[in-house]
């Protein structure tokens, strides 16, 4: 009698405190910490390597990633496209090991490509909200660092001429120095891909701590400029751990989001 009645009173407590949500919560969070005592002796806590992990598993190389406007990227397509923008932004805007580039995009496939291959030389991005213009837009330019600032096609209206101009001075910077301003559409993409898929030595990843910034956000700016906020590896690792069992994701779903920053993990 003492086992059912066991079961009974589990099974009545659980529904109640929602026992096993909890635990699944924190066996999720432990794994996290694992994952990143992990990383620590392997020292490779740039999230790129969780997609080479995928792109290069033969069982999961041809996974779909990413679906956009009807059309897929497998893990291997995704991987691959990123080493070729990384290619681009060191060989074409020299864009070392450490350096952060200002990206103005809107959610798209090309963004995650973007975002991937500044990871793949070691470079970080800064996430700049599309929506913003004029001096919040300056702003958030100049404090991220960046000396390029790479455009998307369809925002290209609010980074017209003169602003090109003010951030192109040469004192724009505050060491000095002026931002470049690229904008990317379809031909520039075109050229990009046409590039060897060109991975960078470890060398260039490897030398970031837990701490370290993996990615600048910004505030929303609603009680004055946007402020940056930096996104260590860590932080990162846990969300994208802690989130999916979170929400109950399994290996089957296909997840819509309409922000920056869902990660796979």
């Amino acid at each position: 009698m003492a086992g059912p009645a066991a079961v009974a009173t589990f099974a009545y407590l659980n529904a109640r405190l929602a026992i096993s949500h909890d635990l699944g919560l924190i066996t999720r969070y432990v794994r996290a910490l694992i994952r990143g005592a992990l990383k620590d002796r392997s020292n490779k806590w740039n999230h790129f390597y969780l997609l080479e992990e995928f792109a290069l598993d033969p069982k999961k190389a041809k996974e779909v990633f990413i679906v956009y406007q009807g059309k897929e990227w497998t893990y291997r397509q995704t991987y691959d496209i990123a080493l070729r923008y990384g290619n681009w932004f060191r060989n074409v805007h020299n864009v070392n090991a450490g350096e952060v580039v200002a990206m103005d995009f809107m959610n798209s496939a090309t963004f995650v490509f973007v975002w991937m291959g500044l990871w793949s030389i070691g470079a970080l991005p800064a996430f700049i909200n599309y929506n913003l213009t004029a001096a919040p837009l300056a702003h958030c330019v100049k404090v991220s660092t960046a000396r390029l600032l790479l455009v998307d096609n369809e925002v290209r209206h609010a980074v017209p001429p003169e602003m090109v101009e003010k951030l192109g001075a040469p004192d724009f910077r505050e060491k000095g120095g002026a931002v470049e301003v690229v904008f990317h559409d379809e031909s520039l993409q075109a050229k990009i891909l046409q590039r060897e898929p060109w991975r960078a030595p470890d060398t260039d990843r490897q030398g970031q701590a837990r701490s370290d910034a993996g990615i600048l956000i910004y505030t929303s700016g609603t009680t004055g400029m946007p402020k940056a906020a930096i996104l260590p590896w860590a932080k990162l690792l846990l969300a994208g751990t802690f989130v999916s069992k979170w929400l109950g994701f399994s290996k089957s779903d296909r997840v819509y989001t309409v922000c920056r920053l869902c990660l796979a993990a």
